[in-house]
């Protein structure tokens, strides 16, 4: 996530998932021309690098490109495939419908941030089950 916030664009659920599924999963596959113009990733990883950091921002882009460009890029792909799986399973069901609009909304439409929960406000959402879990017909 800290890729997606310093790149500027908007911090969601399914823009998590791009971030994920296009990391690079081998140490070669960054230096390919390919990967780096069709890699959500790489863009982000780019426009995260050019943007103004204060030094513990600086040293923290740093860990997390070390993390993705190396131990990531290294895991044993049997691995890396079921962290994948698991991360991409739970943002998943966060990426659609009502949980997607209510959690991944523009920040100009939000009226809830995460900061709130460490203020100690309590958060209910109110879902009309019905109209989101029956067909009508």
């Amino acid at each position: 996530m800290l890729v997606l916030i310093q790149s500027g664009r908007e911090p969601s659920m399914p823009s998590l998932y791009r971030l994920i599924v296009s990391a690079p999963k081998s140490r070669s596959e960054p230096q390919s021309e390919e990967w780096r113009e069709r890699s959500f990733f790489f863009a982000c990883l780019r426009a995260a690098e050019q943007s103004p950091k204060t030094p513990s921002q600086q040293a923290d882009f740093e860990l997390a490109t070390i993390f993705f460009m190396e131990e990531w890029a290294e895991l044993n792909a049997r691995t890396r495939s079921t962290v994948e799986s698991t991360l991409t399973a739970a943002t998943d069901a966060l990426s659609r419908g009502a949980a997607r609009d209510s959690l991944s909304a523009p920040a100009s439409e939000v009226n809830f941030f995460p900061t709130m929960l460490a203020e100690g406000k309590v958060v209910v959402l109110d879902y009309p089950i019905w109209s989101t879990t029956r067909r009508e017909g």
